[in-house]
């Protein structure tokens, strides 16, 4: 049974306890009356049930460990709500985020899901600094084949039956899935977006994002599949072959950053040195900007401590 304006959200989790509870509680804090919360303990060896069984109306699901994607179908399959989100456990919600939502969703009753802005938070929930993404008005099937302009899965909120024609996230490409759905969706259905921000991305070591052969694997995997679908259609085969170029690109020099980073940590400057030179002839400007985000980072930080020191002792 559907039930007409509520909106079921689903919390995938699996190694995410110390952070279920943001997640629950900014559900519970929505300005919009009608709300199924669905937790899937997706066999994670953490007290990931008892935290959700805290909270009273909060339905938790306990299913042997199969993956986000499997997660995330197990949370459709038992929901009841006209219109889904899928929140993972580390992220949260801004308090008007299912009322934004359902409205742009009323507003544009031909789109199957409509798409927000998100905002990245620290491991402890303090702002950090967020790429501003593009604001697609048009074309947005062509525009998510040139890159995944969508910044966090929980910016997204869907109409439920999308997924009669759709069904659910493929659990082959796990760590790509949701670009995956997207692209699925939007090349054969209408599809809008909003500068509304709705979700809070958390930024740490364990996101599965931070493995970036792992992504770069899965999203070429992802976009060959659409390239194959659009096969006959050039404006569209030249967007796939845009995007594949560009995350190409993208998981290069993000892997060399990465290599950087990590012989400097060791005090290794011979490896440092050689992937800054690497760096800086595959693309000079992303080493500009990479140390420009360092910069801001660090800025960031001083001002944060500099709020909780007594009078007197800030320098």
């Amino acid at each position: 049974m559907i039930i007409r304006n509520t909106v079921s959200v689903i919390i995938p989790c699996y190694k995410q306890a110390g952070f279920l509870t943001d997640a629950i509680e900014s559900v519970l804090a929505q300005t919009h009356p009608h709300i199924e919360v669905i937790v899937v303990d997706d066999g994670s060896p953490d007290d990931t049930s008892d935290v959700a069984s805290r909270y009273p109306g909060v339905r938790c699901i306990r299913q042997q460990n199969q993956g986000l994607s499997a997660a995330r179908n197990t949370g459709i399959r038992e929901s009841e709500g006209e219109f889904l989100v899928f929140l993972d456990a580390d992220d949260r919600l801004t308090p008007k985020a299912l009322e934004s939502g359902v409205q742009h969703l009323r507003q544009c009753p031909s789109a199957a899901f409509v798409a927000g802005k998100h905002r990245n938070i620290s491991i402890d929930g303090s702002p950090l600094p967020t790429m501003q993404r593009p604001h697609i008005d048009r074309d947005h099937y062509v525009e998510l084949l040139r890159a995944n302009y969508i910044g966090c899965p929980a910016s997204v909120m869907y109409r439920r039956v999308v997924f009669d024609d759709v069904h659910g996230f493929d659990t082959t490409v796990n760590p790509a899935s949701d670009y995956d759905l997207y692209l699925r969706i939007a090349r054969k259905f209408a599809t809008s977006c909003h500068t509304d921000i709705v979700a809070e991305y958390r930024v740490h070591g364990d996101s599965m994002s931070n493995n970036h052969q792992l992504m770069s694997n899965h999203i070429a995997r992802v976009l060959q599949s659409q390239l194959k679908e659009v096969s006959g259609n050039r404006r569209h085969e030249e967007a796939c072959r845009t995007g594949i170029k560009f995350y190409q690109h993208h998981y290069r020099v993000t892997m060399l950053i990465d290599r950087m980073r990590s012989s400097a940590r060791k005090e290794d400057w011979r490896g440092a040195l050689w992937n800054m030179l690497l760096l800086v002839w595959f693309d000079p400007r992303e080493l500009e900007e990479a140390l420009r985000r360092k910069v801001r980072l660090e800025i960031l930080k001083r001002r944060r401590s500099s709020r909780w020191m007594p009078r007197g002792e800030a320098r």
